[in-house]
């Protein structure tokens, strides 16, 4: 079947007005966000006086243990509320050691006590990613930010209330 110049012409426009139907404005998108993004405080997200929350140490019955402040670290939070027979925990600290002392800081008592470390890829803003596992339901998370001068390592997760036997 041979090309008609005047057959392609006409589908040619019948495409472009049907593919163009659905655009509303000749004007281009805007990618860019309409206000600024809402970034959370500390204060924003802690109640004042929370007993499970206190700023200046760790609350009664923490896993201190599991982690320990690292000499010369500032203890910015630690949360802990139990639940079901595990403590749900939060841990935050910041410190002017370097990134892979830091890690290794943290990382000890948890292999110590039976933890196994699965290494995640760095996401973007954070120096180091670790997942922590050991008995059904214990899961600990840890990311360490580096702005150049300190850093802030932060851990997350569950632990059993009581050890299980052959586990620390």
């Amino acid at each position: 079947m041979a090309d008609r110049p005047g057959v392609t012409a006409a589908l040619a426009v019948v495409l472009v007005t049907a593919l163009s139907a659905g655009c509303a404005t000749s004007e281009p998108a805007s990618l860019a966000p309409t206000s600024a993004p809402v970034r959370p405080t500390p204060t924003a997200l802690l109640t004042p006086g929370d007993p499970g929350c206190p700023v200046d140490a760790p609350p009664p019955g923490f896993p201190t243990e599991l982690l320990p402040l690292p000499p010369g670290a500032e203890l910015l939070v630690s949360c802990a509320t139990q639940a079901d027979g595990f403590w749900n925990i939060s841990f935050n600290i910041r410190t002017t050691m370097d990134v892979a002392e830091l890690l290794d800081t943290a990382r000890q008592p948890l292999l110590a006590a039976g933890f196994a470390e699965q290494t995640d890829p760095p996401a973007a803003g954070a120096a180091a990613l670790s997942t922590f596992s050991r008995a059904e339901g214990e899961v600990l998370n840890m990311a360490v930010l580096d702005d150049g001068t300190v850093r802030t390592l932060t851990i997350g997760g569950s632990v059993m209330t009581q050890v299980p036997d052959g586990n620390g």
